[in-house]
């Protein structure tokens, strides 16, 4: 049997929560007119999926549903879920929307096929209305519903809607909210339950016959597993095995080690078993009265006026108190939180999606196929998957003469012992998703030396015998849609990512070779100098960095530069293995580690998991799997051979990042640049023809860079299409606009940073919400590295901000005023002072200064100065500017030490520099600040602060320390500290409304913090005497939060008293004299 519940919410979060969480827990629970907005659905997420669209419809599943056994789809006014056979479409026609249009639904129906229909309707006729109203084209509905072979389950008569009057007022109850569906599911219309009302629509209950998925099979929680629980039993259950002198020995080795783990998870390792329906954290006594009133005053609510008076008084009060109930829940959770739990950055990363991808289902949409219906049965998406993902073996002619290097890739095949065993699996991430097994690398390093001594003992038999176990050339492939992409890309399956999930064991091996093949091709020369992904000391900043200086380089000598950035088709998935081999077998190889990696790829299969489904297994003819460790390493040396094809074309510069591949073409002439990048686009088909690749000339993208007016628009011919070029290039994530400008970038870093400021204000405020110690560090980690990546590129050093830290201060200065708990007149600086983070334009220039001595360490000054000179050889004539110097701009605006020779400085020695611009740009401040102060009122302002403060960038002033205080405490001594604070004096002088003196309600002066605490009369002051002793109090942990506790008794705190008494648990009042 399947439940179906059906109603008008009438934009009411507290209707949508009492629905969601009744003791019947409903199958399906279709909304009209539901509340949109961030925090509504959140609940919801308990229990069930939430399907939300712009139509007016909200449609919720319950969990015990998999999103593998139900799709959906949705129109301009209703949306449908696809239960196997069956459908249950949601339905709220607006004045806006016709009836024919439900009437072309109806017609839409397949006859073969039962349907279950719901919703508003907004429609009459004498068939269900009791007074025989009739709307017009009704008729045409009743037809069409016969068509579809549907029949009316709501009772004909029976009202759905009525008036918010009583039952006696002008307006007349109707049935409007109507349930339709085919005979055969037997349908019947049952009583809602009681709790449900609040709104002006009754909700219609439906029962049909379907029966639905059953729940997925218990799993282990394995991060509740007791360490030394598992260490013992490992010391005395794993078995080191001896004579692996072939692949069937490996084999059973394995399978005995398996056994073994398995024997130990099942000992150590507690079992979880999904329940049916969970409690929602903010059911309560309270909610559960204020519910039992409201039931209580409906059924009496037509005796009268004033019954209908007190009926809607309950509503509100049960309205109230849900919000009451979720809010403090919220802040519950968001404290629990902020304990040292990892689930913080969690929640601050969700906090930072747009609000669509917050609760936007996982599930798998129709998949659009070329030329048929879409592909909507998990079959038919699992084809489609497959034909993207997993391609079939190239043809590939003959190979060529080598063009690479001639080199011996050494240490491939050493011994390996167990100290490179554990380092390796210390070196894992602990809770990293499993592979088909299951086993995570926490339980792996739980289980100790003896499984370190297996496995070195079998990870040698393999590399010995040039065999990769076949137990772990299986794999579990998971679809994740790719961020950003739009609904309809997403009903492609180039909107989707493939993920490989391999054992954990076979994962280690793997991870083993990697570092070994990575470390030996660097000490070959065998990877090319412009490969900068996944190589030790290089990364994005350094790619973008050479980009910059090839562009500066080429205006400074008169020459014309354009970018090509090239698209792989599939990239790890379709690299050929024959081919990968072959160029191994050129860089020297050692044969041992050349078979171990040939039987890696050799004979691979895995499972598509699709909505929760496995389907499968599919073969893998080329390619390598993306989640390998191996991967990265070996696509570099794949690809490494198009860097040699194009390496003798003057004037052709290679800049990648693993599979991101771009072409500087750098010529005298503009027409030269575009000839260059022809013929570069030759050369990469021909290579692309030879090594079972494919570039996309569609997805290509070029652009002129050029310090003109207007924009050059030549169009660049890649084979047969004529590709237009773009004023602004993505470049691994920077946005490098053809200008070399940085507006465009600077504001998609705001952007960004203006979505994890929502982060922060969905998880504390003033009054509540992460700890300020938690809350600081997910800034500096995680919402200041956005605004702050990449400013070595576009960054100006100075005393004040310039250019794009000029945009970004301001946003720096909104997000530490929200995390802090501070008012808006909270000066800057000492906001920055008081959290101990340094103002952004000091710290972008130690964020640059930290990239040049990175650059110069690991070698990226000497590459940017190599192809700054094969540039300055492509000029043919002389220009009549100057000449520009290699890194010239930042000889000129950063130290000798970062550019010149010698070692460059360290991280410590930079952070003194960033303390000392730190300490004389505070003092600039607050000597223009007191300036105006003093100009404008008359008198010193009051700040309890140490004056000046002890800059120094690390850990969080002492006032501030220790998880245990609570963030209204923190946020109110950060207040009293700064003299920011809701007493009269700076009320005063904000001049708040109603407020006619800055004086106490003593009398005896200006209501400060100061005068609060040593000489209002009002109240039993703290112990202290002086103006120093209040400062000294405020400096130490305990005392601040002793004064700030104090402040709040007194009352006069207003805006923090609420959570004061909540946190507290107490009334709380200071005593008056």
């Amino acid at each position: 049997m399947l439940s179906i519940l059906s109603w008008n919410t009438q934009n009411s979060p507290a209707n949508i929560d009492i629905s969601l969480h009744c003791p019947e827990a409903f199958d399906i629970v279709a909304l009209q007119e539901p509340t949109r907005t961030s925090h509504v659905p959140a609940s919801a997420l308990l229990n069930y999926h939430v399907v939300f669209t712009d139509n007016g419809t909200a449609t919720y599943i319950h969990k015990r549903h998999p999103t593998h056994s139900w799709s959906s789809s949705s129109t301009a006014f209703s949306t449908t879920i696809h239960f196997g056979s069956v459908s249950v479409t949601n339905v709220y026609r607006s004045g806006a929307i016709p009836v024919l249009d439900i009437v072309t639904l109806f017609n839409n129906l397949p006859t073969n096929t039962p349907h279950v229909v719901v919703g508003d309707f907004n429609t009459h006729h004498p068939s269900w209305d009791f007074f025989g109203r009739e709307t017009q084209d009704s008729s045409d509905l009743i037809a069409a519903a016969g068509r579809a072979r549907l029949v009316l389950v709501t009772p004909p008569g029976i009202f759905t809607w009525e008036p918010p009057g009583d039952r006696h007022s002008s307006s007349r109850p109707s049935t409007i909210d109507l349930v339709w569906a085919s005979p055969s599911l037997q349908p019947r219309h049952i009583p809602a339950p009681r709790d449900l009302h609040g709104s002006d629509h009754i909700p219609q209950l439906t029962h049909i016959q379907h029966t639905y998925t059953p729940s997925p099979a218990p799993t282990r929680r394995w991060r509740e597993a007791d360490p030394d629980a598992v260490r013992a039993l490992g010391a005395t259950l794993i078995t080191t095995p001896e004579n692996l002198t072939d692949s069937a020995a490996i084999d059973r080795a394995l399978t005995d080690l398996h056994n073994q783990l398995n024997e130990i998870a099942s000992a150590t390792v507690p079992s979880r078993t999904p329940g049916s329906t969970a409690q929602p954290p903010w059911w309560s006594s309270v909610v559960y009265d204020a519910v039992i009133s409201a039931r209580r005053a409906r059924r009496h609510r037509h005796d009268g006026d004033a019954a209908k008076e007190r009926y809607r008084d309950a509503v509100r009060d049960r309205n109230r108190a849900i919000r009451q109930a979720k809010t403090a829940a919220w802040r519950r959770f968001v404290d629990e939180l902020s304990h040292g739990s990892s689930a913080l950055w969690r929640l601050a990363e969700w906090g930072a999606k747009p609000p669509d991808a917050k609760y936007q289902s996982r599930a798998v949409p129709p998949l659009d196929r070329d030329g048929t219906s879409p592909a909507t049965s998990i079959e038919e998406k699992a084809a489609v998957f497959a034909a993207k993902f997993f391609p079939p073996a190239p043809n590939l002619p003959p190979s060529g003469p080598w063009r690479g290097p001639r080199c011996a890739l050494e240490g491939l095949a050493d011994p390996i012992d167990d100290d490179e065993v554990r380092a390796t699996l210390n070196r894992c991430r602990s809770w990293n998703a499993a592979g088909p097994d299951g086993i995570p690398y926490g339980f792996l390093k739980a289980c100790g030396d003896p499984l370190v001594a297996t496995l070195s003992v079998i990870f040698n038999a393999c590399l010995q015998g040039g065999y990769y176990p076949y137990r772990y050339r299986a794999g579990a492939t998971v679809v994740i849609p790719k961020p950003g992409r739009s609904p309809a890309a997403l009903r492609t399956a180039g909107g989707w990512r493939p993920i490989t999930l391999l054992n954990t064991i076979g994962k280690l091996l793997e991870k083993i070779m990697a570092d070994r093949l990575a470390s030996a091709a660097e000490v070959a020369g065998a990877l090319p100098e412009g490969q900068m992904g996944n190589r030790r000391g290089r990364g994005t900043e350094s790619a973008a960095f050479l980009l910059k200086e090839l562009i500066q380089t080429a205006w400074g000598r008169a020459l014309a530069i354009s970018l090509m950035q090239l698209d792989i088709a599939g990239a790890f998935d379709a690299m050929p293995h024959e081919c990968l081999l072959g160029i191994l077998v050129h860089l020297g190889a050692d044969p041992a580690a050349l078979n171990l990696i040939g039987s890696f790829l050799d004979n691979r299969s895995t499972y598509l998991i699709i909505d929760g489904v496995s389907t499968g297994p599919f073969r893998l003819r080329c390619g390598s799997p993306q989640g390998s460790p191996i991967s990265p390493i070996l696509f570099i040396i794949y690809i490494s051979t198009l860097y040699h094809h194009l390496s003798n074309i003057p004037g052709i510069q290679l800049i990648g990042f693993s599979d991101d591949s771009n072409i500087v073409a750098i010529a005298p002439t503009h027409a030269g640049v575009v000839r260059l990048l022809e013929e570069a686009w030759t050369r990469c088909a021909s290579w692309a023809d030879a090594h079972g690749a494919t570039f996309a000339a569609a997805k290509t993208t070029i652009t002129h860079f050029t310090r003109a007016h207007s924009p050059l628009t030549t169009s660049v011919r890649l084979g047969p299409v004529l590709q237009p070029p773009t004023e602004t290039a993505r470049f691994l994530g920077f946005y490098f606009h053809r200008k070399l400008t940085w507006e465009h970038h600077a504001r998609e870093a705001k952007a960004r940073a203006a979505r994890a400021a929502g982060a922060l204000s969905g998880t504390g405020r003033m009054a509540w919400g992460t700890r300020l110690e938690k809350a600081r560090l997910i800034y500096t980690m995680v919402h200041r590295s956005i605004l702050t990546y990449g400013s070595v590129l576009f960054h100006k050093p100075g005393d004040i901000p310039l250019g794009p830290a000029r945009t970004m201060s301001s946003t720096q200065h909104d997000m530490l005023r929200l995390l802090a708990g501070a008012f808006r007149a909270t000066p800057a600086h000492h906001l920055e002072a008081e959290l101990q983070i340094p103002p952004l334009h000091l710290y972008m220039t130690y964020r640059s200064e930290r990239s040049l001595a990175r650059f110069k360490n690991n070698g990226t000054l000497a590459r940017v100065r190599a192809a700054s000179a094969a540039v300055a050889g492509l000029q043919r004539l002389p220009c009549r500017q100057r000449y520009r110097r290699p890194l010239e701009d930042y000889h000129r605006q950063y130290s000798r030490d970062l550019l010149g020779a010698g070692p460059a400085p360290d991280r410590k020695t930079l952070s003194k520099h960033l303390n000392e611009r730190w300490q004389q740009h505070w003092l600039h401040q607050e000597s223009a600040r007191l300036s105006r102060w003093s100009s404008a009122q008359g008198h010193r302002p009051s700040n309890c602060s140490e004056l000046p403060p002890r800059l120094r960038t690390g850990r969080l002033p002492a006032p501030y320390r220790g998880g245990n205080t609570p963030k209204h405490i923190s946020s109110l001594v950060l207040q009293m500290r700064t003299g920011k604070i809701g007493l009269n004096d700076f009320l005063f002088s904000r001049r708040v409304p109603d407020l006619v003196s800055p004086l106490c309600r003593c009398g005896s002066g200006r209501e400060t913090v100061f005068h609060m605490i040593l000489h209002c009369e009002l109240y039993d002051r703290p112990s202290l005497s002086t103006e120093a002793a209040v400062r000294r109090a405020l400096d130490e942990p305990d005392e601040a939060a002793r004064l700030a506790r104090w402040l709040l008794d007194t009352g006069r705190i207003g805006y923090l008293t609420a959570a004061h008494r909540t946190h507290d648990g107490r009334p709380g009042q200071a005593t008056t004299n």
